[in-house]
C-alpha cells in the first residue's frame, strides 16, 4: 500500500480522519501525536504497518492561538495606557474652589473665638496634591485635588474671618505672634464617595505651642450625587464633601480654642 495515501486530507474539531478513495483509516490521538494504522495487506497477521506523524494542523492552530493572545494583551495594555494618561481630562477641584465658597456663604455657623489672629500652612500642606479617578463618573477622568489651596480659601473665606475676627496668612512661623494657628495635613482621600481628612492644628504663642491636636474628619458622601450627574456633579461632590469636613474640624478647633485660659 502506497504511505502516502494515509496522510490526513481533511480536519474536524475532534481529529484528524483520512480518506484516500473508499478506503478509511482509523487515527487515534494521543498528547499531540497522531498515530494512523493503515489496512493490512493480505497475508499479513493483521497487526497492520504504523506510522506516526506530528499534528501540523494543531501546531499550526496553537500558533495561531498564541499570536491571537499577544496580540489581545497588547491591545488591552495599550487601552490602559491611553486611558490613563493621553485620555485622561483633568479636572482640578481648587479652580473654582473660591467660588463655590461665596455661593455657600452663611452655610455653616461657626462659633466665635479671639484666641487666634494668624495662620501658617506647613510646606506639605501647601503643596499637597491628590488624583483620583471614580467608575461611577467614568474613569477617563482624573480628579486633582489640591488640599492646601483649598484650606487657604476656607480660611479666607467670609465664614471663616467672621468667626475669628481676622485670621491673616503668613509666610513663617514667627516668634513674635501672639496667636498663630499652624496647620499641618496628615492625610487627605476621596473615597467612598466622600472627603477623609486627618488635619493637625497648633496654637503657638511666642514661639511655644501651648494647644495641638489632629483632628479627623469624613465629609458627607455624595454618592448620589456622582451617580445621577456623572462627570459634571463629581467636581462639586469633591467640593462639598471636603467644606462640609472642614466646616466640622473648624467647628471643633474654636470649641477646643475657647477652652484655653491662659
Amino acid at each position: 500500500m502506497n504511505i502516502a495515501s494515509t496522510v490526513p486530507k481533511r480536519q474536524n474539531t475532534y481529529g484528524l480522519i483520512c480518506i484516500h478513495d473508499s478506503i478509511k483509516c482509523p487515527i487515534s490521538v494521543f498528547t499531540g501525536i497522531i498515530t494512523a494504522q493503515a489496512p493490512p495487506k493480505s497475508g499479513d497477521t493483521g497487526v497492520g504497518s504504523h506510522i506516526t506523524i506530528k499534528s501540523m494542523a494543531n501546531k499550526q492552530f496553537n500558533k495561531w492561538e498564541m499570536n491571537m493572545r499577544a496580540l489581545r494583551s497588547i491591545f488591552l495594555i495599550t487601552l490602559l495606557v491611553l486611558a490613563t494618561s493621553a485620555c485622561s481630562i483633568r479636572h482640578v477641584i481648587e479652580q473654582d474652589y473660591p467660588q463655590y465658597l461665596v455661593n455657600n456663604a452663611g452655610a455653616v455657623d461657626l462659633p466665635n473665638t479671639d484666641k487666634a489672629s494668624e495662620y501658617f500652612l506647613t510646606s506639605n500642606t501647601q503643596s499637597h496634591s491628590y488624583e483620583f479617578r471614580a467608575v461611577a463618573t467614568g474613569y477617563a477622568n482624573l480628579w486633582i485635588v489640591e488640599f492646601g489651596k483649598m484650606l487657604d480659601d476656607t480660611l479666607k473665606s467670609t465664614d471663616v474671618q467672621n468667626a475669628f475676627g481676622a485670621l491673616q496668612k503668613v509666610s513663617d512661623v514667627s516668634g513674635d505672634s501672639r496667636g498663630l494657628l499652624i496647620f499641618d495635613l496628615k492625610s487627605y482621600t476621596f473615597k467612598d464617595f466622600g472627603a477623609h481628612i486627618s488635619l493637625e492644628v497648633s496654637l503657638s504663642r511666642l514661639g511655644q505651642v501651648v494647644f495641638s491636636k489632629t483632628y479627623t474628619q469624613d465629609g458627607k458622601a455624595q454618592g448620589g450625587k456622582m451617580f445621577w450627574a456623572g462627570a459634571f456633579g463629581q467636581k462639586n461632590a469633591v467640593q462639598q464633601s471636603t467644606k462640609l469636613a472642614l466646616d466640622e474640624i473648624l467647628r471643633q478647633l474654636i470649641s477646643d480654642l475657647n477652652t484655653i485660659t491662659s
